[in-house]
């Protein structure tokens, strides 16, 4: 009936799917043992602990598909970040309790490395076909097998994920097209299942799906459990008969993370029976379920009136205990080799965003010139030549900042997956990261200004020339260096960008041309600028002293030279055009060496290595 989720005959699945028994045995049971997880929250006492998840007793066999159900707040996904290894261990989180891999108690560093996980949000490169997502997938998560071995894992995955269809479409996005939804989520499935993991955990893959496509992915995951003994657990929002008839293992979790029921589909309806409860012999017992436990208290109820719990029946596949099989660190050299090679392809495919990142300086550059028009020598001039510098340095800047935000966030979502499965450190993602933006910002930087110097008729010799290209560089270094500091320690964009916003506009006040009397404490954080260096050696590379300035009769101040101006500045002792040059590049190096400290804090945090 309708209403029917026990558990089929897993040889009758195999057929269905696949037409075929199981062969291969890769995978290995997941079993936890008082697991807590506590967060702290902060309240008007302080810091308080709330317990969000408990679990006294649980396992998930191999070879078999596990859904846990449970009401929104139960702790769904953080019982998936444990079985993962993936679940903050720290100040505002604390986790305790064994978690173990064919009965060996397993650390969360290895956990990592052994169990894939597929979150809510699918993370790809739009302008990557899904032949090419898998390509450069299987190269990070199989290093060390051959090319023929890759080959034939893609195809695996292709059948079994159902891909052929979509097998040379590009990817895409939301707003851009490409392959739908259902194909998406199960792209994703396909790339965590190239390495082979023993653990394969999936949060809520269903949602956002039409009713087909969840069918098709809940067969595929039947597929991969029974023929190559992988332990799949995957969380439902919405636990439809037809999903759930798949599966051999169930787990009920009731608010505040405790365990309501964990056993077999079919033995649902006389746990909640033997609660006192009343579930109804049509329909699907699952939501009764769920509506059960959504609040106090029916959880109380249930755990108040809950027998003993039956265990998930174990997998017909012999478990030897021995260490299992985890997905390898992908070797430095190798993994900037892919990361280049993936990262110039998807840039390639994106010739709006090239035109972009190399066309936002020449436009500003093109803007400055038809409103500035041609500079003379006037006093009048002399004020018009000061702002043009100063515009230069604050454009480039902002021209950098802007274009971090607009690549850096998709980069560093797909980061974090790839680094959550052990693949690389940040280290490569960093280096890859940079040589793409380099050659844009090469290109951008030379454009933008030669068409300042001789669109508004600035001083144009070489040394002029090269000192106004290098100070554009270094601005729009800069400014990606500020996105990336604040885009690896926020992860809002909007609230990412309003921040620099806020640290632009202070930038362009004390550390450009605009000031020149400034309190102590200020000039002492301006010497450690590179836009103080920007601006000083852009005013000394066109304030030369044999500049000379046109001076009405009865002007009473009159700045007849280049060194006039700079002495007006404030710039007349700063050193020469060489060293401000000098101090320029080597900050700019030093603000980016200290991002990618920063990216490593909050991108690569440390976890306990404790079990």
């Amino acid at each position: 009936g309708v209403g029917d989720v026990s558990h089929p005959d897993p040889h009758v699945v195999a057929r269905d799917v696949e037409g075929a028994l199981p062969r291969h045995v890769t995978g290995a049971s997941v079993s936890l043992e008082e697991v807590t997880l506590d967060i702290s929250i902060r309240s008007s006492q302080g810091h308080l602990l709330t317990r969000i998840l408990h679990v006294t007793s649980a396992s998930f066999a191999s070879g078999q598909v596990s859904v846990v159900i449970g009401p929104s707040g139960a702790g769904k996904t953080s019982l998936l970040s444990v079985i993962s290894g993936r679940a903050a261990d720290d100040r505002s989180c604390r986790l305790a309790g064994i978690v173990r891999l064919d009965g060996r108690p397993t650390a969360a560093s290895e956990l990592r490395h052994c169990v894939s996980m597929v979150t809510q949000t699918d993370h790809h490169l739009a302008g990557l076909t899904v032949q090419e997502t898998l390509s450069f997938a299987a190269r990070l998560r199989l290093p060390r097998q051959s090319a023929k071995a890759h080959s034939e894992r893609i195809v695996w995955v292709q059948q079994a994920f159902q891909l052929e269809a979509c097998f040379n479409t590009r990817v895409g996005s939301t707003a851009a097209g490409g392959i739908s939804g259902g194909e998406r989520r199960r792209l994703s499935v396909a790339v965590a299942c190239l390495g082979e993991p023993v653990v394969l955990v999936l949060d809520e893959p269903t949602s956002g799906l039409d009713a087909s496509s969840a069918l098709v992915l809940s067969e595929a995951l039947a597929h991969l459990a029974l023929t190559r003994g992988t332990a799949v657990v995957c969380s439902l929002h919405q636990p439809r008969p037809e999903l759930v008839a798949h599966c051999g293992g169930l787990m009920l979790l009731g608010l505040g993370g405790s365990v309501l029921f964990s056993g077999p589909p079919g033995n649902v309806a006389d746990h909640l029976r033997a609660c006192g409860l009343h579930p109804p012999r049509r329909g699907n017992i699952l939501d009764f379920a769920l509506d059960a436990c959504s609040d106090t208290a029916g959880t109380a109820v249930m755990n108040h009136r809950s027998f003993l719990l039956q265990r998930p029946r174990e997998a017909a596949f012999e478990q030897v205990g021995e260490r299992p099989r985890c997905i390898e660190p992908c070797p430095m050299s190798s993994a900037l080799r892919i990361l280049l090679h993936r990262s110039a392809l998807n840039l390639q495919r994106h010739p709006a965003l090239i035109w972009t990142r190399c066309m936002q300086g020449m436009i500003s550059a093109v803007l400055t010139s038809l409103i500035v028009g041609h500079l003379g020598r006037t006093q009048d001039d002399v004020i018009r030549r000061i702002g043009v510098l100063q515009n230069t340095v604050n454009f480039g800047l902002m021209t950098g900042v802007v274009n971090n935000i607009a690549t850096f966030p998709v980069d560093r979502d797909l980061f974090l997956r790839e680094h959550a499965d052990g693949l690389y450190s940040a280290l490569p993602f960093f280096v890859v990261y940079m040589v793409s933006e380099f050659a844009t910002a090469a290109l951008s930087s030379s454009l933008a200004g030669l068409w300042i110097v001789f669109g508004t008729g600035l001083r144009h010799d070489s040394s002029a020339l090269f000192t106004c290209v290098v100070v554009m560089f270094c601005c729009l270094f800069t400014g990606e260096t500020v996105g990336i500091v604040f885009n690896s320690t926020v992860r809002h964009a909007g609230f990412s960008l309003n921040l620099v916003i806020a640290l632009y506009q202070m930038i362009s006040l004390v550390g450009g041309l605009l000031f020149v009397a400034m309190p102590p404490w200020v000039k002492m954080v301006c010497a450690y600028s590179p836009v103080t260096f920007a601006a000083r050696a852009l005013a000394i590379s066109q304030f030369t002293p044999d500049e000379r300035f046109e001076c009405a009769r009865l002007a009473p101040h009159c700045l007849r030279t280049g060194s006039d101006v700079l002495d007006v500045l404030g710039l007349g002792d700063v050193g020469s055009l060489e060293g401000n040059v000098g101090r320029l590049v080597v900050l700019s190096i030093a603000y980016r060496i200290a991002a990618f400290v920063v990216l490593k804090i909050f991108l690569e945090p440390r976890r306990k290595q404790a079990s």
